[in-house]
């Protein structure tokens, strides 16, 4: 089985740079860091220890990144980006996206989805 490939914590921040230069959603969005590194840290440590393929950890990955809200502007794009990146790392595919993310992050954000779930619908969300 081949090594996983995690995410680090200054990728999980140029990511939440580069979302913020390039999509930015309103005038006031800016790249700023309210949590703490120590937090990224903590999220890319549950990622490893949570049991599961690849699938079940991107769940864990986007759920807390959203969630947590470790940065003024662009978490929701951020976490989207760098569980992209985590997939396409460790198995060249990208998530395919659609007005379906709407919904998934509103149920991310309200904690109305499970884990299960949610890697259920990024293995079937992956591009061919």
């Amino acid at each position: 089985m081949p090594r996983i490939k995690y995410s680090t914590i200054e990728e999980v921040i140029a990511t939440n740079k580069r979302v913020l230069e390039l999509h930015r959603a309103k005038k006031a969005d800016k790249h700023e860091l309210l949590g703490t590194k120590h937090q990224i840290q903590e999220i890319i440590d549950r990622v490893k220890s949570k049991k599961g393929d690849i699938y079940i950890k991107s769940a864990v990955l986007l759920k807390e990144l959203t969630i947590s809200h470790l940065f003024a502007s662009g978490n929701r794009r951020t976490a989207y980006l760098v569980t992209n990146d985590f997939i396409y790392k460790n198995e060249k595919k990208d998530i395919e996206k659609t007005e379906k993310e709407v919904e998934i992050f509103k149920k991310i954000r309200y904690r109305d989805i499970s884990e299960e779930e949610l890697a259920k619908w990024i293995k079937n969300k992956k591009s061919k």
